[in-house]
């Protein structure tokens, strides 16, 4: 029931779509369609917009070639190169309406968040952004095995 990214390489670059594993399926974040054909190499999960619930990594083990692939960051705060992020956004709700929570896949360019790679910067508040690990160009070549299996 929790919200995750998946994501895929294409021909055009990353792919990224959230979903909601539910009830032995795949949903719209919203819970309301059920996604067929969802084609994933990797997803993450992800706690819901506006809820500043996070997620704790445990500590990484010590083993050769391990690595920690990404953890929430505050706003306010920039990753150190260029990158792909998903980012919770603050709009500004008004006299009658309270402010509400955007999340948003982006690109930091070294400077800004933008909508794409060569897109609009994006002029909201950011309120926490998380790197994206990168998207590996032939996901056949990666382990998944567990430990034991054959």
């Amino acid at each position: 029931g929790k919200p995750i990214l998946t994501y895929e390489h294409t021909n055009d670059g990353p792919v990224y779509r959230p979903a909601v594993w539910e009830g032995g399926q795949f949903k719209s974040p919203n819970g309301k369609k059920v996604l067929t054909g969802l084609q994933y190499s990797q997803w993450l999960e992800l706690p819901s917009p506006g809820s500043l619930e996070s997620i704790e990594l445990a500590p990484p083990e010590e083993a050769a070639g391990q690595l920690v692939i990404s953890g929430w960051m505050p706003g306010g705060t920039f990753p150190r190169h260029p990158c792909d992020v998903v980012a919770d956004f603050r709009i500004e709700g008004g006299p009658d309406r309270s402010d509400a929570y955007l999340r948003r896949i982006c690109w930091f360019n070294g400077e800004a968040l933008l909508f794409k790679r060569y897109g609009s910067k994006i002029d909201a508040e950011c309120v926490r952004w998380m790197v994206l690990p990168p998207v590996e160009d032939d996901v056949s070549k990666l382990d998944t095995n567990v430990e034991g299996e054959a």
